[in-house]
């Protein structure tokens, strides 16, 4: 798997490690005390974008996550 072009932040990398967590982004919102629609506004418009991802999202991101640690 390759590295993003663009290191995630430290917020992205906390959503990533709750979706590898298999939580939905309602519940990852609640968590991070943020709205739903920035979880997922995070996770489509920033993070797939860095790590190259379009299908089977959840699978490759925790796969990703995996692969790196699994640490913030």
């Amino acid at each position: 798997m390759r590295q993003p072009l663009t290191p995630l932040t430290s917020h992205e990398r906390d959503i990533v490690a709750l979706v590898a967590e298999g939580m939905k982004n309602a519940e990852i919102g609640k968590r991070l005390f943020i709205a739903e629609s920035t979880v997922k506004n995070t996770l489509s418009q920033s993070i797939y974008r860095k790590l190259g991802l379009h299908r089977n999202t959840r699978v490759w991101l925790t796969r990703w996550w995996l692969v790196q640690g699994g640490s913030s």
